[in-house]
């Protein structure tokens, strides 16, 4: 077993293009590329091959700002912005090949069970939508309290005469706003995060494999609530949010009904809300599934 390093983006892109399963939105390289384009790291696509043929891929980048390894396109932050990471190739001989220190944040169990260190992180929420015709079935299939505390805020919102527009996406700035006021730890603060999540919106409205979709909450002709989500396959990555809850209660759960409704509406079968922190109130709401992480100094 042989190994390379490849850095060439040209090179890079041919190697993903060739190994990526290109299952999850995380394995499409219009994703992952704004990433490189606002951030620039070194790019370290490890290569193992046998007899001269090539057989695995491990991208990876030199996050040098923290001074690790990682996955292209992963930032080693709070975020996790590539999740569903699976081994493309023998993880053995990928992970011999591989430099340090090292960090693979996001694998899957699979992927996890695979290796030998690999110790659980947080989870993501994941919701099958097997059986729902709307939101109401979800609903139905979870405690009653919570229940009663999403439908009130659903409620109280219509009451207020909360309208939705659809793929208003000039309301992404709005949604910078939102989330920047109402998060001391929002990706937002740091300018290069928005350039990304820009460009990934833009590019999912032509003719990339996901489709960017976005949903704007007005009441009053006041912005409440803006949600951008993205489509692929038939999964509704539902990733970037911002609401103003503190002139409209209970507005961040409406809006996930209403996401909910739309994901099905669009033909989905699953909608991933990404990675929640231990305490995240979301972990109440939908199922958890377990991530993995992989470092080494």
């Amino acid at each position: 077993m042989e190994s390379r390093i490849e850095s060439d983006i040209t090179v890079c892109k041919a190697l993903w293009d060739r190994f990526s399963p290109k299952q999850t939105l995380s394995d499409v390289w219009e994703y992952r590329f704004p990433f490189y384009e606002a951030f620039g790291f070194p790019l370290h696509f490890v290569v193992v091959s046998d007899e001269g043929e090539d057989t695995g891929l491990l991208p990876l980048w030199h996050q040098t700002e923290r001074k690790k390894y990682c996955w292209f396109g992963d930032l080693d932050d709070e975020c996790d912005w590539q999740e569903d990471a699976q081994f493309w190739g023998d993880p053995k001989a990928l992970l011999t090949a591989a430099p340090s220190p090292l960090r693979l944040g996001c694998l899957t169990p699979e992927a996890a069970a695979s290796i030998e260190g690999a110790r659980e992180m947080e989870p993501k929420c994941v919701l099958s939508l097997a059986g729902f015709a709307s939101s109401e079935d979800y609903l139905m299939s979870i405690p009653k309290k919570l229940r009663s505390n999403l439908r009130g805020d659903r409620n109280r919102m219509q009451a207020q005469g909360m309208t939705i527009i659809e793929d208003r996406f000039e309301d992404f700035k709005t949604l910078v706003a939102l989330n920047t006021a109402a998060f001391e730890d929002s990706p937002f603060h740091e300018q290069r995060l928005v350039s990304v999540c820009e460009t990934i919106v833009a590019v999912g409205r032509g003719s990339a494999p996901y489709r960017s979709r976005m949903l704007t909450a007005e009441v009053g002709g006041k912005i409440a609530a803006v949600d951008c989500m993205f489509l692929f396959g038939s999964t509704c990555y539902d990733m970037l949010c911002g609401s103003d809850t503190g002139s409209f209660s209970g507005v961040g759960n409406a809006m996930q009904l209403q996401d909910i409704d739309d994901a099905i509406r669009q033909g989905m079968t699953v909608v991933d809300f990404a990675e929640a922190d231990y305490d995240a109130p979301k972990l109440k709401l939908y199922p958890a599934r377990k991530q993995y992480v992989y470092e080494r100094a």
